[in-house]
């Protein structure tokens, strides 16, 4: 037969092991509930009309090579289009940097921001590493780098092509992506 004691030890046991899993599941449940705020809040952001002209301002700048660049786009020759570029690219570096953390969910950011990142990484790639080896440190927007990166997995996974075709010619991705991936998702008609 079954003591008093040990049924009050089993019963004591039995209540801390369920306010255990209760507190864990409260956890979790406001980390995402944390997770979807911070994107919503991002998203009040960046889903208006004054963002959108300075992401297709960004996304319009035309350039042959890194010279050509340097001498329309450079902070010195052009501050307008350099900080417009740069509260881009860092908003894309944060994001990164918050993903890699694993303070937000990369699927959560993927479902809000997978093409304007992908887009914005295949037209500047070249600038930002040109950036990292001359004047800004090796890690400058690395974080921009790693959520691009794990956008074009997401969407590997998925099946989905890639906008290859805005790779800027000077892209060092292009055999990476083109030779590897484009071939074996497009079919040629």
């Amino acid at each position: 037969m079954v003591s008093t004691e040990v049924l009050a030890i089993l019963i004591s046991g039995l209540g801390i092991t369920t306010s255990i899993l209760y507190y864990t599941l409260t956890l979790r449940n406001q980390n995402r509930s944390r997770e979807t705020q911070w994107v919503s809040q991002l998203l009040e952001n960046k889903i208006n009309e004054e963002s959108m002209e300075s992401f297709m301002d960004v996304m319009s700048a035309n350039w042959i090579d890194i010279d050509d660049f340097l001498e329309k786009y450079d902070n010195t020759v052009n501050s307008r289009h350099a900080a417009i570029r740069n509260a881009k690219w860092s908003f894309y570096d944060m994001l990164g940097g918050f993903v890699k953390d694993r303070r937000l969910d990369v699927d959560l950011v993927y479902q809000f921001y997978n093409m304007r990142c992908l887009l914005m990484w295949f037209k500047y790639e070249t600038v930002i590493k040109y950036y990292r080896l001359g004047t800004l440190d090796r890690d400058y927007m690395e974080n921009f780098e790693y959520l691009a990166d794990r956008m074009i997995e997401i969407r590997q996974k998925k099946g989905l092509n890639l906008p290859l075709s805005l790779l800027h010619p000077t892209s060092t991705l292009q055999g990476k992506y083109i030779n590897r991936y484009f071939y074996h998702h497009i079919s040629v008609t």
